[in-house]
């Protein structure tokens, strides 16, 4: 009896011991290779749908730039009808300001980089109260808006007939249609066209 207490009794409890240690081991294996898994489940659906995105990108881009460089590429600005809708502002003056708005198109005055609504109403000889009405309704976008398209419209035909030009640093093409800034001039381009400036050079070159 001493026999068995003393030592079958604390065998069994070791292999009980070591049979316990055992199952918990397995059962964190278990549970890491369970994370493991699920985690390389994560990562193949991220990259599927990245590479989804990318994809969809690419085809977005090329069509755009297909539309960018095709002769039916026109102009967004398009001038209303002044009689609909009352502005509060004489009609005679209206008529002044649209017809030096067109005057400052065609001159290409939008190119200066220090140009502001202020600077624009002053040569304008108005206030800026109706620079921006005028612009807001006949031009439905605001100053800002209004002057960046005219310049990445301008951008866009340059780059298209002006080999020369795609050979410039975007900063460079930047500061020649009265951008300060690398960013700004990025950031409106996108905006107006849809793709990067860098892609759309890059495109030009190849075609």
């Amino acid at each position: 009896k001493n026999i068995t207490k003393r030592y079958d009794t604390r065998a069994l409890e070791n292999e009980k011991n070591d049979l316990q240690q055992q199952l918990v081991i397995a059962a964190e294996k278990e549970k890491s290779s369970k994370w493991k898994i699920i985690f390389l489940i994560i990562i193949v659906i991220i990259s599927t749908l990245i590479i989804y995105y990318n994809h969809r990108k690419k085809l977005f881009y090329k069509k755009r730039f297909e539309e960018l460089i095709s002769d039916d590429y026109k102009k967004q600005n398009k001038t209303q009808n002044i009689q609909e809708k009352s502005l509060g502002i004489p009609e005679e003056i209206v008529i002044s300001i649209l017809d030096k708005l067109s005057l400052f198109e065609t001159k290409k005055e939008f190119l200066e980089q220090e140009l502001t609504r202020e600077i624009l109403a002053q040569k304008f000889g108005t206030n800026t109260k109706y620079i921006s009405k005028i612009i807001n309704h006949y031009k439905n976008k605001n100053f800002r808006d209004y002057i960046n398209d005219l310049r990445i419209e301008y951008s866009v035909k340059e780059l298209k007939k002006n080999a020369e030009l795609r050979k410039y640093t975007i900063k460079s093409i930047a500061n020649e249609i009265g951008y300060k800034s690398v960013d700004s001039f990025s950031k409106a381009f996108k905006k107006h066209t849809g793709v990067q400036v860098s892609y759309f050079i890059r495109e030009l070159k190849k075609s």
